[in-house]
């Protein structure tokens, strides 16, 4: 097991986070005949590059050594006594302590292997710990996560408070019987791009996201399907995420309405060594105010989503997270028109805060606040209203995490 860092692929969707220096998302660390090296490295497939015998420490088959193994926060320990072909293993945050006695060092690394596939629930207690220790796991716990976009869309698709307003409005004086065309309900295709830049203890993450999103008026109800795709990059670590939302605004009375989104995402980073899927269902109730004889409208939006993450089998080992959470996300919004006109049509200014709260399963950023501002210009159809081009800057802030998010969406 120390002698051949391929031991590494067993671990690749295991452990956690706390890096030795900024921008080394693993190290490896060995020692034996008094002699120490270290490694630190970006990327998860680059660990498989070095071994005992490869840091030029004198390592035999028969001597005594011992290693550190951190991926992304949990301390992994291997131990081998001198002249002996057992492995001592231990995870120390999450108790766990394993003897393996093979007949050679070669047959212990098999026998650890063939415990952590025989194991899930080893894994699905390591996962918790990435959601819990690290501020760059690709699934759960900090704002740029699966789980937390995942509950963000469904907030922006049912409010329009924020980036890609997916919202389509009744005009104050729409008429009832053209209300019933074709021409007065727009079924809409939208696009858009989404570049965020994050940091937290050391870490930078870049994101990019292209939305995706389709919304139809039919009589009073709004149909939604929604489809982020994003990348995300830290310190070199790629990592890729996606879901699919659909949802059904319904007016309760005039200007407020519930939206209940369901939605199914997966994520997953070879270099950070992370998988899952996640499933979530949301109620966002959004209410507006327009301000009498002066044209401003005030926006709140209230949403509670429940997400739970599901299982995936990746090489042999069932890969979950096995967290459960609530989310709650509440925002106001101040809309207001501007006095000049962008590609001959009216131009709107929104600030907006957003704040999000975890409820359930530990995660690494339980609380945080999005702040903002975007412009629009506006597209009437028929009794219809909506913003066919929206540019708008984020600033981010919670937990020691902070970043900025700049979007653009585009509806046809």
């Amino acid at each position: 097991m120390i002698k051949s860092i391929k031991f590494l692929p067993v671990l690749a969707v295991t452990l956690a986070w706390n890096p030795v220096q900024a921008a080394d998302v693993y190290t490896f660390t060995a020692t034996t005949g008094g002699k120490t090296a270290s490694v630190g490295l970006s990327d998860l497939s680059s660990t498989a590059k070095y071994s005992m015998d490869s840091l030029n420490i004198g390592y035999t088959e028969q001597s005594q050594a011992t290693a550190v193994l951190n991926l992304r926060g949990v301390e992994a320990n291997f131990a081998y006594t001198a002249n002996s072909p057992s492995l001592q293993f231990n995870i120390p945050s999450l108790g766990i302590t394993q003897t393996f006695n093979g007949a050679t060092r070669k047959q212990s690394q098999d026998m650890l292997e063939d415990w952590f596939k025989k194991n899930p629930n080893i894994l699905s207690r390591m996962f918790k710990e990435y959601a819990k220790s690290t501020p760059i796991d690709p699934i759960a716990g900090n704002p740029n996560s699966l789980m937390s976009q995942m509950a963000a869309s469904d907030f922006r698709a049912a409010t329009g408070i924020g980036v890609e307003d997916k919202d389509v409005s009744q005009k104050e004086d729409a008429n009832k019987s053209d209300a019933k065309s074709d021409h007065a309900n727009p079924g809409l295709l939208g696009v858009g791009i989404r570049y965020g830049q994050y940091k937290s203890n050391g870490f930078k993450t870049d994101t990019t996201t292209l939305p995706l999103f389709y919304s139809k008026v039919i009589n009073k109800y709004t149909l939604f399907f929604d489809v982020p795709l994003s990348m995300i990059e830290t310190e070199s670590s790629k990592s890729y995420t996606g879901s699919l939302g659909v949802g059904l605004k319904v007016p309760v009375m005039n200007k407020w309405n519930i939206t209940g989104f369901l939605r199914d995402g997966v994520g997953g980073s070879k270099d950070l060594g992370a998988v899952s899927g996640i499933y979530s269902g949301s109620l966002t109730s959004d209410f507006s105010y327009l301000i009498p004889d002066d044209g401003s409208k005030i926006m709140m939006g209230n949403m509670i989503s429940y997400s739970k993450t599901y299982s995936i089998e990746v090489g042999g080992y069932e890969t979950n997270y096995d967290l459960s959470n609530y989310i709650f996300r509440n925002g106001l919004a101040f809309e207001r028109k501007l006095p000049f006109d962008l590609l001959s049509k009216k131009v709107t200014g929104e600030l907006f805060a957003i704040n999000t709260y975890f409820g359930g399963d530990d995660v690494y950023v339980k609380s945080s606040t999005d702040i903002g501002f975007d412009l629009g210009t506006n597209m009437t159809i028929g009794n219809y209203t909506y913003k066919d081009n929206k540019l708008g800057l984020t600033y981010t802030f919670g937990g020691g995490y902070t970043g900025f998010t700049l979007n653009y969406g585009y509806k046809f």
